[in-house]
């Protein structure tokens, strides 16, 4: 069981974005307006970060309300501003490691961006994406987050 401050802190940068927006009271097309993108991908976004936030089990009403209650507040200790969203590093709330696949995300939105594509050519690119992503995770899970098991330093 985690505490709420390791749940917030579990949050990618993207589904922090969504859930600081949410905790200022704006609507789903204001969310999608702001950080342009489709409204079904901040849903997507909310429902990843209820998921994390152990928030699922609620009608829609109570989330909002048990997101405010217990978990705004934590956010916004680390978030004052929605530039801070940009310098944010999820933590593992397993290993209390940062993980740094933010990094690499980063990057990628950054090019696409300057590439200029189409809608089409974004979701093939996204369903791409997604692949590597698991890739990595799975890779990352499977080390260990990085660090080096006692297997690896027997001589």
């Amino acid at each position: 069981m985690y505490t709420d401050e390791q749940r917030v802190r579990s949050l990618s940068r993207r589904e922090v974005s969504v859930i600081y927006l949410k905790c200022q009271d704006k609507t789903l097309y204001e969310i999608a307006e702001i950080i342009k993108r489709d409204i079904k991908t901040v849903q997507h976004y909310i429902t990843k970060a209820y998921k994390k936030l152990e928030l699922t089990n609620y009608p829609k009403e109570q989330k909002e309300t048990y997101l405010k209650k217990l978990y705004c507040h934590i956010l916004f200790k680390y978030v004052e501003t929605p530039e801070d969203i940009e310098n944010w590093v999820p933590i593992d709330p397993k290993t209390g490691t940062a993980l740094l696949i933010v990094e690499v995300e980063k990057k990628e939105d950054e090019e696409e961006r300057k590439l200029g594509l189409t809608k089409n050519q974004k979701l093939n690119l996204t369903k791409k994406r997604r692949k590597r992503r698991k890739r990595r995770k799975k890779k990352n899970h499977l080390d260990g987050g990085g660090f080096l098991s006692l297997r690896h330093l027997s001589v």
